[in-house]
């Protein structure tokens, strides 16, 4: 068996993917907003970032 990882945050510039719900979802304006609350999150939950293909940000908890 592996290890439970939890899903606690996405982070997104797309308006599209933003849907709200659990996890949280942060809909951000720009790269820049992303990179830092999606880091300041994840510090705060002492998780950790994934970056996926499409640009989202995932903050996980192994």
């Amino acid at each position: 068996m592996g290890a439970e990882v939890s899903i606690l945050a996405l982070v997104t510039t797309d308006k599209s993917r933003y849907l709200g719900g659990d996890p949280l979802a942060f809909l951000v304006k720009d790269e820049e907003e992303m990179e830092q609350l999606t880091f300041s999150l994840a510090r705060a939950l002492m998780a950790d970032v994934v970056q996926l293909r499409t640009g989202e940000c995932l903050v996980i908890k192994r």
